[in-house]
């Protein structure tokens, strides 16, 4: 596996990525209505490619297809962190939130947060992080509840 920064010619195979791994969410998790305002939201998302490219957004690649993405942005927020449905449970996702903590942590953050899916709030725990809050956003008229979640920096 290889672990490198987003280029600008990456934009179309993380936005699809990401729509395949919303896709992929059990429905007892979110709804199929739910995951396609998800999905829809990141695909039309004009400003999407610009917050990608402007934070600090690792790519994984296996045979130079991208497998998983995770961005980091204003130095303490986990703002995204997708892997390829095929890919999933293999540790890449661990592997790159250990990048970006190390990345965080290097541009002085104290704590660190994400707004995660119900899906993610394991994964997170596992990596030391604590549920704060329910939170609840509408995303082309749906409703979609989410975590938001925190860990404190060591340094």
């Amino acid at each position: 596996m290889q672990i490198r920064k987003m280029g600008n010619n990456d934009t179309e195979e993380v936005i699809r990525l990401m729509v395949d791994a919303i896709m992929d969410i059990p429905q007892d998790v979110y709804t199929d209505e739910q995951k396609k305002a998800w999905a829809g939201a990141v695909s039309l998302n004009e400003s999407l490619s610009g917050r990608l490219l402007n934070g600090f957004t690792l790519l994984a690649l296996e045979e130079g297809q991208v497998i998983a993405m995770a961005s980091l942005a204003g130095g303490e927020c986990i703002d995204f962190l997708y892997v390829r449905p095929d890919d999933q449970r293999t540790g890449t996702a661990s592997i790159l939130l250990e990048q970006l903590e190390r990345e965080a942590e290097s541009m002085g953050a104290v704590r660190l947060h994400t707004e995660a899916s119900f899906a993610a709030v394991p994964f997170f725990m596992k990596h030391g992080y604590e549920k704060v809050r329910h939170q609840e956003k509408t995303l082309n008229g749906t409703v979609i509840k989410n975590v938001r979640m925190c860990k404190k920096v060591h340094i």
